[in-house]
């Protein structure tokens, strides 16, 4: 996990965005990602299935509208189960 919390700070926002796909990985470094100024980041944790509910509530408030979109689609996805 301490490489992925290195290269969650990668200058890099692809080398972000690999990590925010990652499904082993910390809520911390999530946590992180989801506060990212690039918007393909944000939208990774997003559709990241090991996202927690609380951050994806968070990121309905996403100024990126895909983000918010795909944010309260996993969490009807929690919610009902799918």
């Amino acid at each position: 996990m301490e490489v992925l919390r290195i290269l969650a700070r990668d200058e890099d926002d692809l080398v972000r965005g690999m990590v925010a796909r990652k499904r082993k990985i910390s809520d911390d470094i999530l946590e992180i990602l989801a506060v990212d100024p690039e918007e393909s980041v944000r939208n990774a944790v997003a559709l990241n299935p090991r996202t927690p509910r609380a951050l994806l509530e968070i990121l309905t408030k996403d100024p990126w509208q895909v983000v918010r979109e795909n944010a309260r689609r996993r969490i009807d996805e929690i919610l009902t189960g799918r």
